[in-house]
């Protein structure tokens, strides 16, 4: 099942009071906000029924590695409480104020939620062999899996001269979703504008 593209508003606050606001046309699991050790996130959605979540994030750094594990505080539509999902970034600057990015994205996935799983939660049912409830009923094709590796993104970005734009290029090689269907490659171009 793929959650689609949204936009969402986030809001992440850390243990030492720092607030960031931000607003996304991708996945909210996308998101992360750094330098926070430690901080809480929750997803809204507008008009989403059962699609809002709450969310911890967590990492360490050292020099140019940074690891973080974002999990889910509750079952929706889109994912179960306990999914965990993985990053190993490597950041370099490189020559001409470009900075080299690396990110490795994995999941461990909660095998059985509300909305996702093998058992029908409205029925009390089982989904037959080859078959994985998805919100509404049960349906055929994979079964979930309990994670995997969910892309490899390198990017590269760097400030236009004199000007509050940057611009960034990311190659995003894919990996594989909760019900173990291969995700396609993406090559991603953004401009954005600080103010």
């Amino acid at each position: 099942m793929k959650r689609g593209k949204f936009l969402a508003a986030t809001l992440g606050i850390a243990g030492v009071g720092m607030l960031a606001l931000g607003m996304s046309s991708t996945s909210a699991s996308a998101q992360a906000y750094y330098p926070a050790p430690v901080c809480a996130a929750g997803y809204y959605y507008a008009n989403g029924s059962h699609a809002n979540a709450l969310e911890t994030k967590a990492g360490l750094t050292w020099g140019a590695l940074s690891f973080n594990a974002q999990t889910l505080l509750n079952d929706v539509v889109w994912g179960n409480k306990g999914d965990t999902y993985w990053t190993l970034v490597y950041t370099k600057p490189l020559p001409y104020d470009i900075t080299f990015t690396g990110t490795l994205g994995a999941y461990t996935y909660s095998r059985e939620g509300k909305y996702l799983g093998t058992r029908d939660t409205a029925t009390g049912t089982s989904c037959g062999a080859g078959q994985a409830f998805v919100v509404n009923g049960c349906f055929a094709g994979n079964g979930p899996s309990s994670g995997g590796l969910r892309h490899l993104t390198l990017g590269l970005s760097a400030p236009f001269p004199d000007s509050s734009i940057t611009w960034s290029l990311q190659a995003i090689l894919g990996g594989y979703n909760r019900f173990d269907v291969k995700q396609g490659n993406q090559l991603v171009g953004m401009l954005s504008w600080g103010f």
